[in-house]
């Protein structure tokens, strides 16, 4: 109504005046159906220093990425229709802007927009170009130039939607030796030297100050005159080896301390942001519920916040290391050596008897011959990586027992936590072992509500990672043991309080994200089906899945659903179908009905369906299954 928008605006109006910075960080984020409430006040939140600090981390992002990102979310869209109906007015606007924005070397705008600008803010900051880009723009511009035509982009206009494909992906492919070498330490200046020259002590062009992102928690009231400032940054980056390339920067604090946060450019961060907001409504549940708190049942969280809806920070989790990372460390040198045998052996399979296509693979390898064959990939690496690791890290048979039970009381936490939100991409690396407490953190929510499933041309048909090595662990007791109650006090626990969680993630259907909406129109396109006009539709589907899990649903036929939703019209779908349903000899989640007769019947059949080996030996290689 507009009683209630006239509150709402002057409710914000008191918050901001309060606190302007946390809303200036997150006032970009805002979509479109508040935006107009929001454009009155967002005079009182404009600060020079805020934004330039937002564009210094956009320069963060590897020119690669960026340029791929522009031309996939911009570009790409106007040149799938024919030269005919496309406005070429449109593409030499969007074209000039790519080109200021990666290959004048001059200097770096915000990419972050919210209407003209070419992800959404109307920003008009522009800062020093670091050294990446420069050497970007070197060694690219004269084959971008030939292929669009120069600054202007005069042949896209006339392009064919097929050649622009084809030359944007010859392209890319040069890029790739670039971007493949930029993993490890880095300098921060080669990026960003407005970050690399910044000293909040002697600067004389702003008149305010930077927070440390992430004080403001949303439980009391903040008392910003009590919160760290930001007073410089430390020289060197982390630049990670995962896909996306996020960079590790620590930021000196006024308090002398330093904190360290994971940047990611070219990600919407809303959706772990609300993600990591839900994994503490679990907390909250798990410790009024006496099993759980009596055994210290809880997730591990930390801090996302979001700048823009492409770009934003998380909080470095301390004395962490990759699950991954992990488990080769037990290795001897022999044994890393030999650690990609496996996957080597799924592709020489694949290849000798299925043309190198999982798809069909899917319809034509019999049970017998995947699970005999997953044994062997198995076998092909020691049986006890991960418990050696544990034993690398005790300094006595006590201090084992202790950090294993804990790394497997979280593990099974977090796993059925993950399960109910539908969060997939469960590979090595996305996990991280607290090295001080054997704790497992879960992270990298890319893949929630079920998206791994429904979205990803290889779909994942396990609800969690329960691997062979994960198994293994636990010896000599059975996933029947610790594991298992684990499991039930946990899923019991969140049963028992569905009305809190529904409530919770109602916030996904008043505000789809723009992800969703881009997940949304790909299971469209994926079923020959026209976008509905409803936004929420999508988020409202997702929503009904996770009341499923937590009404008692049997786990196969809950996931069916996504699997039926993405692929149905795919030749392999019946097959997938039924390697996911199973076998009502073998598999609990086959002679089970629709709905579980109690909690622990249902975790029988999630523990039967993520250790599955017929699902499991149809799993992408890069999943490490047999890991």
């Amino acid at each position: 109504t507009c009683l209630r928008k006239v509150n709402l605006s002057v409710f914000h109006s008191q918050v901001i005046s309060l606190h302007p910075q946390p809303s200036t960080n997150t006032h970009a984020c805002v979509t479109s159906s508040h935006r107009d409430n929001f454009s009155r006040l967002k005079a009182s939140l404009d600060s020079k220093l805020v934004d330039d600090f937002v564009v210094a981390l956009e320069q963060l992002n590897s020119p690669e990425l960026a340029w791929k990102d522009m031309l996939e979310m911009e570009l790409q869209p106007l040149m799938e229709q024919t030269a005919a109906r496309r406005s070429g007015e449109q593409v030499k606007k969007i074209w000039r802007q790519i080109y200021s924005q990666l290959l004048d070397g001059r200097a770096s705008q915000s990419t972050s927009s919210q209407s003209s600008s070419l992800y959404g803010t109307q920003s008009t900051f522009s800062l020093q170009a670091g050294e990446r880009i420069k050497k970007f723009a070197r060694d690219h511009l004269k084959k971008i130039e030939k292929g669009f035509g120069g600054k202007d982009g005069d042949k896209l206009v006339k392009m064919a939607p097929k050649t622009f494909a084809v030359a944007c992906k010859e392209l890319f492919d040069g890029m790739r030796p670039m971007l493949n070498k930029s993993s490890g330490p880095g300098l921060l200046k080669e990026y960003s030297p407005w970050l690399h020259n910044f000293h909040a002590s002697s600067s004389d062009l702003y008149t305010d100050t930077i927070e440390v992102p992430g004080q403001y928690t949303g439980h009391s009231e903040p008392l910003p005159e009590h919160h760290v400032k930001i007073a410089g940054f430390d020289e060197k980056v982390l630049v990670m080896s995962s896909m996306r390339k996020p960079k590790r920067l620590t930021i000196r604090g006024g308090d002398e301390r330093d904190y360290m946060f994971l940047v990611k450019a070219g990600e919407d961060l809303r959706l772990d942001q609300r993600i990591e907001e839900l994994f503490g409504v679990m907390n909250g549940i798990l410790m009024e519920d006496p099993a759980c708190s009596q055994r210290g049942l809880h997730l591990t969280t930390y801090k996302v916040i979001p700048m823009t809806s492409r770009v934003g920070m998380i909080e470095w989790v301390q004395n962490t290391k990759p699950l991954k990372d992990f488990v080769q460390s037990a290795l001897s040198d022999e044994e890393r050596k030999n650690y990609g045998r496996p996957a080597a052996m799924q592709v020489e399979w694949l290849q000798k008897k299925y043309s190198n296509n999982y798809k069909v693979m899917y319809k034509k390898a019999p049970r017998s011959e995947v699970e005999k064959k997953y044994r062997e990939k198995v076998q092909a690496l020691p049986w006890d990586m991960l418990r050696q690791g544990f034993f690398k890290l005790s300094s006595s048979p006590e201090a084992f027992l202790i950090l294993r039970s804990h790394f497997v009381l979280t593990y099974a936490t977090l796993s059925i936590c993950h399960y109910v939100l539908g969060i997939g991409d469960r590979h090595l690396s996305n996990f991280m072992v607290d090295l001080e407490s054997g704790a497992a953190v879960g992270i990298d929510f890319g893949h929630a509500f079920g998206t791994a499933t429904q979205l990803l041309p290889y779909p994942e048909l396990m609800p969690f990672r329960l691997t062979p090595q994960m198994t293994s662990l636990i010896r000599p007791h059975s996933e029947k043991g610790q594991l298992r109650s684990c499991m039930t006090h946990v899923l019991r626990a969140l049963r028992n309080n569905p009305e809190l969680l529904l409530a919770t993630m109602d916030i996904f259907v008043k505000e789809p994200l723009l992800d969703w909406r881009a997940n949304a129109k790909k299971q469209c396109r994926a079923l020959k089906m026209d976008v509905p006009k409803e936004e929420s539709w999508y988020p409202k589907e997702k929503l009904k899945q996770a009341e499923k899990k937590l009404l008692g649903y049997n786990p196969a036929y809950v996931m069916r659903e996504d699997l039926r939703s993405g692929h149905r019209n795919t030749p392999e779908y019946s097959s997938l179908e039924q390697i996911l349903m199973g076998d009502p000899k073998s598999h609990v989640r086959a002679s089970v009905g629709e709905r579980c007769s109690s909690v622990e019947e249902q975790v029988a059949c999630l523990i039967c369906h993520a250790t599955d080996p017929n699902i499991l030996g149809r799993t992408w290689a890069g999943w490490e299954p047999w890991a």
